[in-house]
């Protein structure tokens, strides 16, 4: 069990870290089109709740109830981190790789739209899983 708890964790913890990249990525866009705003509020909110969840993961992991209960994380939990830091890499290939876009990689960001759209709704499913994922745990 602890295995796939620590194995969680540090999935998640490299997720986070590619998210706030992309979180500083999209705030950096002054005049961003409501699409891109939708996609930089939703990212925002599905970190606060991988963050949560996170953190409950690390308590428990560390308490006497991991201990003495055999449970397994459930499927709901590891399902959701994998498609989220699935969903995280696939917009940070969407990114340019520095911090401050240039003229081309703007272009070429106005172009992956429904990319974005996709995206954007992978992460309000990704959402949803994560609110299921904290009641169950």
């Amino acid at each position: 069990m602890f295995g796939t708890i620590a194995g969680a964790i540090q999935l998640t913890d490299v997720a986070l870290r590619a998210s706030r990249d992309a979180y500083g990525f999209l705030t950096a866009i002054k005049g961003a089109k409501a699409d891109v705003q939708d996609l930089r509020r939703t990212l925002r909110d599905v970190e606060a709740n991988v963050r949560n969840l996170r953190s409950f993961l690390a308590k428990f992991a560390k308490s006497k109830l991991a201990l003495e209960e055999y449970e397994v994380l459930p499927e709901t939990v590891r399902n959701t981190l994998a498609q989220f830091y699935d969903d995280i890499l696939d917009l940070k290939s969407l990114l340019p790789p520095k911090a401050s876009p240039d003229l081309a990689q703007r272009v070429k960001w106005a172009y992956s739209k429904s990319k974005v759209k996709n995206l954007t709704n992978r992460f309000h499913e990704c959402e949803s899983h994560l609110l299921t994922a904290l009641s169950i745990v």
